[in-house]
């Protein structure tokens, strides 16, 4: 699979880079004395043909500690989908920062 993050503007292709970065991320939130915790929620979920589909989501990353725990960013999710031997995966996960736009007339 891929993981392609702004916030760490990166991209990680296959298992071994995916590791590394899972690895990395965590060492780095510990050293700040935090663990993240992700919250998904509004999924979608549409098929895109036999053994493929399309999700987006939000998500929310809650940096957590002692002392309590607070939004440390908010996301948008955009995964790409395969079915293994009966099993779904994801494939591809692009994700971007939440932003407001204001609506204009």
């Amino acid at each position: 699979g891929s993981f392609e993050s702004p916030t760490y503007a990166l991209t990680a292709v296959g298992r071994a880079e995916l590791t590394d970065f899972a690895a990395t991320s965590n060492s780095s939130a510990l050293a700040r004395g935090v663990q993240l915790r992700h919250w998904m929620n509004n999924v979608l979920i549409e098929s895109t043909g036999p053994g493929r589909a399309r999700a987006e989501a939000y998500m929310l990353i809650f940096a957590t500690s002692a002392a309590g725990s607070h939004v440390d960013r908010s996301l948008l999710v955009f995964d790409e989908l395969v079915e293994v031997d009966g099993t779904w995966l994801v494939d591809k996960r692009r994700i971007q920062r939440d932003g407001f736009v204001p609506v204009t007339t």
